[in-house]
């Protein structure tokens, strides 16, 4: 093989791997499936709450997701995580609330710490996906952000 021709057939095989890299690094950055949960600093807070007589507290947990939609998976991933974030300080508590957020343009830490404002303005109308309800006599319960679908008990194992 004359040296033309090997660096002729090289280039050609680096063509290919940079083409196959591109197409595969393509799809991982559009996966539909992908999505990612962050920690919404500025709406995580313990509340009290006095009823007769009695002190409850209660943590209120808050998360953003980025790149959700409506599906079946997207449900489960959620479900999951909720389950999986379950830690041994939650006895402490009368109930524990995990609210759940579409992280957008109004709707993330950065904004929210600019524009407390904009929580109230767009949070529960268009980013608001779940809340999730712990307590030790219960365990887990759902509501979706438009208040009118309620799920009995969220499956933890």
């Amino acid at each position: 093989m004359t040296t033309q021709q090997y660096l002729f057939n090289t280039i050609h095989l680096a063509t290919f791997y940079i083409g196959i890299a591109l197409l595969y690094s393509s799809c991982v950055l559009n996966d539909p499936n992908k999505m990612e949960i962050t920690l919404f600093e500025p709406k995580c807070r313990v509340d009290t709450l006095i009823n007769n007589n009695k002190i409850f507290t209660y943590n209120v947990i808050s998360y953003l997701v980025e790149g959700y939609q409506s599906s079946a998976a997207h449900e489960a991933k959620l479900d999951s995580f909720v389950c999986a974030i379950r830690d041994s300080t939650w006895a402490n508590y009368a109930q524990c609330l995990i609210l759940v957020y579409k992280k957008s343009k109004h709707i993330n830490n950065e904004n929210i710490k600019k524009n407390p404002h904009d929580y109230y303005d767009y949070s529960q109308e268009s980013d608001f996906i779940y809340q999730y309800r712990w307590s030790k006599q219960i365990g887990y319960t759902k509501t979706a952000g438009n208040g009118k679908e309620y799920f009995d008990n969220v499956m933890c194992k």
